[in-house]
């Protein structure tokens, strides 16, 4: 995997985030830093919590976070991707880096999903026919 941000991946014997030499059991991280640093930007579930927590807003009930396109607080939000991931979400991938990614609540989400897919950014999706129960 090539990560634009990772500059010293290619180097042995030095931390794939910041080059610092590595010792003892290190192999890619010289730090927890440097591997939390990784994870949040290229593990869906990682990078899907972090984004939540960055939108997060303490009202006087439950936590709350809000919305990136219309601004209004939701208790239950989701995580968009600005360039769309097409089906990555569980692969190690450079499309959950942070600034790829915003918080919206569910109708922001699904009209910003029928914009990309009216853009041809996603595939149409056939309907499933499993019953539900």
């Amino acid at each position: 995997m090539r990560c634009p941000d990772m500059k010293h991946a290619a180097k042995k014997g030095g931390c794939d985030k910041c080059g610092k030499k590595l010792v003892g059991r290190q192999r890619r991280w010289c730090s927890e830093s440097c591997s939390t640093w990784f994870r949040n930007n290229h593990r869906w579930t990682d990078a899907r919590k972090l984004a939540k927590h960055h939108a997060k807003i303490k009202a006087r009930g439950p936590w709350v976070y809000l919305c990136a396109k219309c601004g209004l607080p939701t208790e239950d939000p989701e995580v968009n991707h600005i360039e769309p991931c097409l089906g990555a979400h569980g692969k190690i991938s450079c499309f959950h880096h942070q600034s790829n990614l915003e918080v919206l609540c569910h109708s922001c989400h699904v009209q910003e999903t029928k914009v990309q897919r009216a853009a041809g950014l996603l595939k149409k999706t056939r309907k499933s026919t499993r019953t539900k129960y």
